[in-house]
């Protein structure tokens, strides 16, 4: 009778977290959230933003440094990368369902900032969804893991490079409109 008891109380503990990991990440009342062993800290600086933010990353409270770089410099002018790649990972990882029932108007979108090496390498990340958002604690975990084992780099313009000695990383950001997801997804 005990083992029932305990087993019941398993399933229904289960189904609870489950159920929490299948709803839009945005929705989630608590301050974190936790899928597999990757734990995201959810911050909301306003009521329409949900920032999303992996307990992993080292580099949260680290300010970036460039000591070389010319005050005036704004790295994200002077940076390419493949947009097409990460609208790609998105699609793959967003259900079609969810994609037909998100907005998709101009500001409409995830909100991916990126802290990347002087090499280019993408070390950590962070999300910011509008709080109309369908996505799921799940698929934001898939999303950044996809990024992180893909090919994705940042390069650099103009010769940018020259100033980066003595830098720990730079801020990258793109935008990922849903209309633009969706438009991938149908295309596959």
């Amino acid at each position: 009778m005990k083992i029932k008891i305990l087993t019941t109380t398993l399933l229904v503990i289960a189904t609870m977290i489950a159920c929490k990991l299948q709803q839009p990440i945005v929705k989630i009342s608590a301050d974190e959230v936790k899928v597999n062993s990757v734990k995201y800290r959810l911050n909301r600086p306003n009521n329409n933003i949900t920032k999303i933010v992996n307990t992993n990353n080292k580099l949260t409270n680290v300010k970036a440094v460039a000591p070389n770089l010319p005050s005036d410099v704004k790295i994200p002018q002077y940076v390419k990368y493949d947009k097409n790649l990460l609208l790609s990972i998105c699609a793959d990882v967003i259900p079609l369902a969810t994609l037909e029932k998100l907005p998709k108007g101009i500001g409409d979108w995830i909100f991916v900032s990126f802290k990347v090496s002087p090499q280019g390498k993408v070390m950590e990340m962070e999300f910011l969804l509008k709080n109309t958002s369908l996505i799921t604690a799940s698929e934001i975990q898939k999303i950044e893991e996809k990024i992180k084992n893909s090919s994705f780099t940042v390069s650099f313009t103009y010769g940018i490079e020259r100033y980066f000695e003595g830098a720990n990383y730079f801020f990258v950001y793109t935008q990922l409109a849903y209309k633009d997801i969706y438009t991938k997804k149908i295309a596959k």
